[in-house]
């Protein structure tokens, strides 16, 4: 569970596209290398970032053969750039830019899949290398 508080306003900012940093800071100390908006943005119909992303499974350039499995909260696909062998990433199904605008009933599906994950890679005798955040 997460211990971290939920404000949900930072939320939609950040679903739409601005900057955490920026967010948080107010002030983004990535500079003109960040790929996010500096200002607070007003709700669009729709979410255009989600046209854009490979594995957004609404996306028309949803890359859908490295898709492996679908839930009702997350999905799971192959790396298109896999770092290392087995590369699999958890992804939620509503289009977020990072965990911390996640809902608790996604975050507790991320925990379950990464569990699940580590049960395989025991079998397989690997071990489980676990990041969070999207982008």
């Amino acid at each position: 569970m997460c211990n971290f508080r939920h404000d949900m306003e930072a939320r939609e900012q950040s679903m739409r596209g601005v900057c955490f940093e920026f967010l948080n800071k107010r002030k983004c100390e990535i500079g003109d290398d960040c790929s996010y908006k500096h200002s607070l943005q007003e709700k669009v119909e729709g979410n255009s970032r989600s046209k854009e992303c490979w594995f957004c499974l609404s996306s028309p350039n949803v890359e859908s053969h490295l898709i492996t499995s679908v839930g009702k909260n997350c999905c799971c696909a192959l790396a298109k750039g896999p770092l290392v062998q087995h590369h699999v990433l958890i992804l939620p199904i509503e289009h977020l830019p990072n965990t911390l605008t996640s809902p608790p009933e996604c975050e507790i599906k991320l925990v379950n899949s990464r569990r699940f994950l580590k049960i395989i890679s025991r079998a397989m005798e690997k071990k489980l290398f676990s990041l969070s955040g999207f982008m």
